[in-house]
């Protein structure tokens, strides 16, 4: 008689990966990634930082500069004007951008309202891996947002909108400066000049008191400009 052929065990084929039932063999799943932290998708790169150090992206400004707050932004200068302390808002990658690609020499003398409208454009036109490069320099900026001011920051549209309003009103209550070129001096300026009417007076008196006739002369001379120079 023949004997009973042996039912060869094939590995790697089980249905469910049990703790219980696991072959040396088997290829384990990588662990899932971390919550809050980017995935660079394009790179071999771990970090946020490995990913920007390895960058072959050429930027208009220094990475240092765009990870951290802007200076010359208004809500900065305002801020050293009025000398207060208010927390400026955390950046993204959208904004990291925008700074980046404004000071750029093509935008050099552009209205800022046409700045970003054109780098709008640009960002929608732009490489997932640059998309990414930004994203990570977007989370390195928001690490030192919080190593300065502590993850307690909350953004308050609300609260932004009264600070602009401010910083708008600011600029409408100061008076203005009168100039040569304003309207009161010009219209001053251009206002014909009547001819002075000599002051009649007999003939005898014209003769005999010529002191006296200049007198009346020289003194509605100064009526007239002074009732058009106040």
């Amino acid at each position: 008689m023949k004997s009973p052929r042996r039912q060869k065990h094939k590995k790697n084929m089980h249905v469910f990966r049990s703790p219980n039932y696991m072959n040396k063999n088997d290829n384990i799943a990588p662990n899932p990634p971390q919550p809050n932290k980017g995935l660079c998708l394009h790179t071999n790169a771990n970090t946020d930082e490995e990913l920007v150090r390895n960058s072959t992206y050429k930027f208009n400004s220094s990475v240092e500069t765009l990870i951290n707050d802007s200076e010359t932004s208004r809500f900065a200068i305002y801020n050293r004007k009025n000398e207060v302390k208010k927390v400026p808002r955390r950046q993204n990658a959208w904004i990291i951008y925008r700074r980046d690609k404004s000071i750029s020499s093509e935008f050099a003398g552009t209205p800022s309202k046409f700045i970003s409208k054109e780098i709008a454009k640009m960002w929608d036109n732009e490489k997932k891996e640059t998309i990414e490069l930004f994203e990570a320099l977007a989370r390195i900026s928001v690490k030192k947002h919080i190593e300065r001011y502590g993850e307690d920051y909350r953004y308050n549209p609300k609260e932004a909108k009264k600070s602009k309003q401010v910083i708008n009103e600011d600029k409408a209550s100061k008076p203005p400066i009168l100039t040569p070129s304003s309207s009161k001096f010009e219209e001053q300026k251009n206002f014909p000049t009547p001819p002075i009417s000599p002051i009649t007076s007999s003939s005898s008196d014209s003769a005999a008191n010529p002191e006296q006739q200049q007198s009346y002369l020289q003194f509605s001379t100064n009526i007239y400009f002074s009732y058009y120079t106040n």
